[in-house]
């Protein structure tokens, strides 16, 4: 079985774009934050919808253990 890729670079660009227009649109002074817990978000639900909501296989591609995936996923959705 082959193994589901992560965000391919147009796809991590759009991620980035979408969360700098969030940003500028509702919080200019906050930016570094704000970016981070918007790319942080995508990549939590691409990866889970690439291994069909599988923590254990998402936290493994993201080299994280499938507790601190759950923490993080609480936060940012």
């Amino acid at each position: 079985m082959d193994k589901p890729a992560l965000l391919n670079s147009v796809q991590l660009e759009l991620a980035i774009n979408e969360a700098k227009q969030e940003v500028f649109k509702y919080d200019r002074g906050n930016l570094y934050p704000r970016l981070l817990m918007q790319l942080k978000r995508e990549l939590i639900i691409h990866v889970l919808q690439e291994t069909e909501g599988n923590y254990r296989r998402a936290a493994q591609l993201l080299g994280l253990r499938a507790e601190t995936l759950r923490k993080y996923r609480q936060q940012v959705l």
